[in-house]
């Protein structure tokens, strides 16, 4: 399947977003950081977001938003998710002692000629 612009814009934003969000809580700032690295490893285009954790237990090793009005916020990992599924992907988190990963690959068809 051909990789729309929307579906890629909609992926890399919302890692973008949710690494900016948890860096935002992270004091002193000069201990923010993102690193963003895009690859295409064949048949997979890969977006691999890491950012400087923010230390916050998380329910049942789960991922949730730390925003107060649930009804607005709470939509970037569904909508990375579903971006993935729809091409065949797949999209691990994981948090070490310092940063938090999110990486999104997606199977999709290069373009010809």
């Amino acid at each position: 399947m051909r990789l729309t612009d929307v579906d890629a814009l909609s992926l890399l934003i919302n890692l973008l977003n949710n690494a900016l969000e948890s860096c935002k809580k992270i004091q002193p700032p000069d201990e923010r950081w993102i690193e963003v690295v895009i690859q295409c490893r064949t048949p997979y285009l890969c977006m691999l977001v890491l950012n400087s954790l923010c230390r916050v237990a998380l329910p049942m090793g789960e991922l949730v938003t730390g925003k107060t009005d649930m009804t607005l916020h709470g939509y970037g990992i569904p909508i990375v998710q579903s971006v993935v599924w729809k091409y065949d992907g797949f999209a691990p988190f994981e948090c070490s002692e310092d940063s938090f990963v999110a990486e999104a690959a997606l199977r999709v068809v290069a373009e010809s000629g």
